[in-house]
């Protein structure tokens, strides 16, 4: 089967950690994650790209809105 976003539905009150967050298909689960309310930590090797991916999302997550 396809994979699908839609059953994660809400995420409100749930925290995440996401390996691989800066880049890739973690940076897309994180996103997803943090649209559906979700707090999301990147758990990451490299601190200044996780600090760049941290606020390209806040970015995405902003123009969301």
């Amino acid at each position: 089967p396809r994979f699908s976003a839609a059953p994660l539905g809400l995420c409100i009150r749930k925290v995440c950690i996401v390996t691989g967050g800066n880049a890739g298909i973690g940076f897309a689960t994180a996103q997803q994650l943090a649209k559906r309310g979700a707090h999301v930590v990147l758990a990451c090797r490299d601190m200044r790209r996780a600090n760049e991916a941290a606020k390209v999302s806040m970015l995405w997550l902003c123009a969301m809105q």
